[in-house]
């Protein structure tokens, strides 16, 4: 089901395990934070999704490589320039190197929480939670029955190309995720 959202400041950090943007990780396991393939440092902590399956909690959470200057391939899946880590059974992917560090670069740096955002008429909905996604360039999901956690906007400052959308996937059995973002 398709749930409309538009990401808000929060009164506070949250320090729970829930759908946020921004801030920093609420790790349910021993923190797993991602470094950059190309420049050697932590990727930019950019959100977390609540993935619950069977009554247990489960999170997704999202980095991508921001530095001053220019990285190719944050638009690629597996070209370790972001990352889907999910715990608390995931693994990582072999394209990935971690660092067990729990606190790091963030944008924004404060939490937004997910609010429901009302859709007029036959307005498009670009940013929302679950369902099929809405492909600017065409279908890339990354595998037979990954399932999309979230599509998102650069509304909050990320770089997602000129008026991109990223997407976020789950795998099938849970335990591996993948983000890659598309522009017009």
């Amino acid at each position: 089901m398709r749930r409309p959202v538009r990401f808000e400041p929060s009164s506070g950090m949250t320090g729970m395990p829930v759908t946020k943007m921004g801030g920093q990780p609420v790790w349910l396991r021993a923190p797993q934070w991602p470094v950059s393939r190309s420049l050697g440092e932590p990727m930019t902590f950019i959100g977390q999704f609540r993935l619950d399956a069977d009554g247990e909690v489960r999170m997704a959470y999202l980095f991508m490589t921001d530095g001053d200057e220019y990285v190719d391939g944050t638009w690629e899946p597996d070209g370790g320039e972001n990352a889907v880590i999910v715990q608390p059974e995931g693994s990582v992917p072999a394209f990935l190197t971690v660092t067990d560090m729990s606190v790091g670069p963030s944008w924004p740096v404060e939490d937004h929480l997910p609010v429901a955002q009302q859709v007029p008429g036959d307005e498009e909905v670009w940013e929302f939670l679950g369902d099929e996604p809405v492909w600017l360039q065409g279908d890339q999901t990354p595998g037979p029955d990954w399932r999309l956690i979230g599509q998102l906007t650069d509304h909050l400052g990320h770089n997602f190309g000129d008026a991109g959308i990223g997407y976020v996937f789950v795998s099938a059995d849970g335990t591996e995720g993948r983000f890659l973002w598309q522009c017009g």
